[in-house]
């Protein structure tokens, strides 16, 4: 992509609407509205995964665990935690893969998503952002209900 602007990438088109939509909803956020209810109880992986995330220790962390044990409202209170430590709202992008039904159609929706995103909400790449000292953080849950899915994650990283 070099130094043009995210929209002008060939590869990516815009979203489907209907998944644009979903999106934003999933981050209320971004236009200062609450986002569901966040427990103030932390597991013992609150700390450790916001130390990696403001460290920059690794491009990508993958929290694995069984159903129904909390990843879901962890990610939610890093996001809570993050906005509350001065990272601005529009630089956190959270996806839940298993609450939108339109994914099962595209082909690589995790990049496709990731570069909406760059082009629409963050209107910067992630390396513009990055080296100005302001990262994105995209979370993204359930996303092994994607085929494909590691190599999207490659790719965003490399």
């Amino acid at each position: 992509m070099g130094n043009k602007a995210p929209s002008s990438n060939p590869l990516f088109g815009p979203l489907p609407f209907e998944l644009e939509q979903d999106i934003r909803s999933l981050n209320p956020h971004w236009e200062d509205k609450p986002g569901p209810r966040v427990p103030p109880v932390r597991r013992w992986a609150f700390g450790r995964l916001l130390q990696n995330l403001r460290n920059g220790l690794t491009p990508a962390t993958v929290l694995r665990g069984p159903r129904r044990v909390g990843k879901t409202i962890l990610l939610r209170q890093i996001m809570a935690n993050l906005i509350a430590d001065g990272v601005s709202p529009s630089s956190i992008l959270y996806v839940a893969f298993d609450e939108i039904g339109s994914l099962e159609k595209l082909q690589d929706p995790i990049l496709l998503i990731a570069r909406w995103f760059e082009d629409k909400v963050l209107a910067r790449t992630f390396n513009e952002g990055a080296r100005a000292g302001q990262p994105a953080y995209l979370l993204f849950d359930e996303v092994q209900n994607l085929q494909s899915w590691a190599p999207q994650i490659k790719h965003l990283v490399d």
